[in-house]
């Protein structure tokens, strides 16, 4: 093997690794075809979330034991929903609205899917806190539009909101409003250098073959 060909099985299985960095749809066998996304970051499935949609805080709790709607899964806590905005890639998630998370929202809309049911899509996710007054608290990915002038001339593109904070009473069931569930998966992973070394010597030993 050349050493041009071994540079590029190195960069290859390089790239192979860094993609198992990404959410991963998935098929789950009671809620069907790409009803889960994996995040291999955190180990957690995701719900679809237009799956839990105009279903209130304590009927889906009450929905996790064995026997129940969600049986296996939980409420993803504040932080978590955080961490899948992470793996999304978006740029920007402290509530500013802002025209960089446009892509990185719909990549992730389109694994997630949406609360709401038309227009430009939007999330609004129930989490596992809880808030006085018998409240839960909701992370939100919300549209608006963001407007500029140039030569007397207003113009407006749709931009995004993300990880904006709200609440609902947590006996309240609102239509445009879903719950972010998730499912804890064990695995285990393999080290960056047990990767590295074992690829090393993959590339170590096609070499070695093809000079003998």
């Amino acid at each position: 093997m050349s050493k041009y060909k071994s540079i590029s099985l190195l960069l290859l299985i390089f790239i192979i690794y860094d993609a198992s960095a990404a959410l991963i749809e998935n098929d789950d066998p009671i809620f069907g075809s790409s009803a889960i996304t994996f995040d291999t970051t955190t180990d957690l499935y995701w719900l679809d979330i237009s799956l839990t949609t105009n279903l209130s805080y304590e009927f889906i709790s009450s929905e996790f034991g064995a026997g129940g709607i969600y049986n296996g899964y939980r409420y993803a806590t504040e932080e978590e929903v955080f961490s899948l905005y992470s793996s999304a890639d978006i740029p920007d998630t402290s509530g500013t609205l802002t025209l960089q998370n446009v892509s990185s929202v719909f990549s992730l809309i389109s694994l997630i899917g949406r609360s709401d049911k038309t227009g430009f899509p939007e999330v609004y996710g129930i989490t596992a806190s809880t808030a006085s007054f018998n409240r839960s608290v909701l992370r939100k990915i919300e549209n608006d539009l963001v407007c500029s002038t140039l030569s007397d001339t207003v113009l407006c593109s749709m931009g995004y909101r993300v990880g904006v904070r709200d609440y609902i009473s947590s006996n309240a069931a609102n239509e445009e409003v879903g719950s972010w569930l998730v499912k804890d998966v064990k695995v285990v992973p393999i080290p960056p250098s047990i990767f590295l070394l074992i690829s090393g010597l993959i590339v170590l030993k096609i070499t070695g073959s093809k000079r003998h």
